[in-house]
């Protein structure tokens, strides 16, 4: 941490990010090699796939409503209003937090998010109670166990754990511990792509998360600029980035605080994200289903709807006949 009247090394002393901080001219010999623009980042939570799909079918639901009579249209109301509020959710933590490399993850809470970006009058702020929101302990313990389902974290959850336990008790240098498994982790799922690299030679446009909340276009692509940064002089001034180069060469000696250990957990799920997105933009895509196969669906619905309400409760009694047991006959029911 920086001394009393010492000057902290801060995000903004970099050049060349495309973190919205780093473009002032550094102080410090810096190697000028970045990743790649993204190419195919969302503009919008609102322009993921998934959104987009819903979007449709509300659209959908809502023009048959028109033609039909007697459809509820209070749950589509319900839906529309989750799908509004997401987007609006997810696009004000980018304006706030994306220029300081936090990334939105599919294990946040959305209604926490809102409050941090209703709440917070400026990025530094909202950096501050996102950092305390994941100081809390149900924040974390989910999103840990959310890494139980990719096997290539299996190995590296003893680390995870530990690293959990370190980070609680106060002991940030356990960031060096999660960027070995970020760049394991990496490693091993690409291991059958044409060429097996680790998170660091992973260019920022590859980590566009397909349908994930951390592809938006200020999100892991974004943030993974710091990644490359490399540093050829040791730096002693507090440093408040994940400066991945420069931290595991042991250039920048005093990260080992709350702001860029929380990052560290925060960059490695937000690349579980993209590894989840890898997997389901290589599944097969079902077909859009047509505003045919959406009436038939609906008058399917109803019609089961229908046969619901007309069925009433009876009982049955089995029939007493003995002989029908001796004959290896099942006795018959009796409406009562």
């Amino acid at each position: 941490m920086a001394a009393p009247g010492q000057q902290p090394f801060l995000p903004e002393n970099l050049v060349g990010c495309s973190c919205q901080n780093h473009l002032m001219q550094p102080s410090f010999d810096a190697d000028s090699r970045r990743a790649p623009e993204p190419t195919q980042p969302y503009g919008s939570a609102g322009d993921l796939p998934t959104v987009q799909t819903l979007r449709t079918q509300l659209a959908e639901m809502r023009a048959l409503a028109r033609v039909v009579p007697g459809v509820d249209t209070s749950q589509l109301d319900s839906t529309e209003r989750g799908i509004d509020e997401l987007v609006r959710v997810v696009d004000a933590f980018y304006e706030l937090l994306g220029p300081r490399c936090w990334v939105f993850t599919d294990d946040l809470n959305v209604s926490e998010m809102g409050k941090i970006v209703a709440e917070s009058p400026d990025g530094s702020d909202a950096e501050r109670r996102l950092i305390a929101y994941y100081q809390q302990d149900t924040p974390l313990d989910v999103a840990v166990a959310r890494l139980h389902r990719f096997p290539a974290m299996k190995p590296r959850l003893a680390l995870v754990d530990k690293a959990k336990r370190d980070y609680r008790e106060g002991r940030y240098s356990t960031v060096l511990v999660l960027l070995a498994v970020m760049d394991g982790f990496v490693q091993d799922i690409t291991e059958h792509d044409a060429q097996r690299r680790n998170l660091t030679t992973t260019e920022a446009q590859e980590l566009v998360a397909w349908d994930s909340v951390a592809g938006h276009h200020m999100g892991l692509s974004n943030a993974h600029d710091t990644f490359w940064r490399a540093f050829k002089k040791t730096r002693s001034e507090p440093t408040t980035e994940l400066f991945r180069n420069g931290i595991m060469h042991g250039m920048l000696v005093d990260f080992d605080n709350d702001v860029v250990a929380t990052k560290a957990w925060n960059r490695l799920f937000a690349v579980t994200d993209w590894a989840t997105g890898r997997d389901k933009k290589a599944q097969p895509s079902a077909p859009e289903p047509t505003i045919e196969d959406v009436v038939a669906k609906y008058i399917e619905v109803q019609a089961d709807r229908a046969r619901l309400e007309e069925w009433l409760p009876h009982e049955h009694t089995l029939a007493t006949d003995e002989t029908q047991w001796s004959n290896g006959t099942a006795p018959a029911l009796v409406d009562s």
